[in-house]
């Protein structure tokens, strides 16, 4: 029911900001979203697209410290997907994303933290400071040496087994040799 001017504004009037601070806030917000648009026009007459960048433009007009994304770029064409990474690259704050798009993730973040069925991570969780190439980098090697102690596991048990019979071989033919013959 509001248009995208009146929808980016609606945080910043909240704010008790004056109207020339507003409409200043909101231009620049709108301009750093990529939005090329008519900011008169109402959301059913915007695309998808649009609709994502007047939501991003709202997000950071009062700059808060910490902005909350689920899947942010979800639905979205690589032009958009592209003003939407670079105005998040811009930000100065603290971005917490939900995302399966490793390509923004790789893009835009530089720490990550993956929900995996890992043992080892507490409560499922695990943290890695760099980008989400640092992260599979990571996985890989776990990977990796999850499968090398579970070869090493083998083999020692491999061992183990061939130890435990030929010690029990060995008892056997000593019983069959200490037995009286008749």
């Amino acid at each position: 029911h509001m248009t995208a001017f009146e929808n980016i504004a609606f945080p910043l009037r909240l704010m008790g900001l004056g109207r020339e601070e507003i409409r200043t806030r909101v231009m620049a917000c709108a301009k750093t979203a990529g939005l090329a648009i008519d900011l008169d026009r109402r959301p059913a007459q915007l695309s998808g697209g649009e609709r994502q960048r007047v939501a991003l433009a709202r997000a950071i007009a009062r700059e808060p410290r910490v902005i909350l994304m689920d899947e942010p770029t979800n639905h979205l064409d690589m032009n958009t997907c592209e003003v939407v990474e670079a105005a998040l690259e811009s930000y100065d704050g603290t971005l917490i994303v939900v995302s399966h798009d490793r390509y923004f993730l790789a893009n835009v973040c530089d720490r990550i933290l993956a929900m995996e069925p890992d043992q080892t991570a507490p409560g499922g969780w695990r943290l890695v400071d760099g980008t989400f190439d640092d992260y599979v980098a990571d996985r890989e090697k776990r990977t990796r040496n999850k499968a090398a102690a579970a070869k090493a596991a083998a083999t020692a048990s491999a061992k183990q087994t061939k130890a435990t019979r030929a010690a029990k071989a060995k008892i056997e033919n000593q019983a069959e040799a200490e037995k009286p013959k008749l």
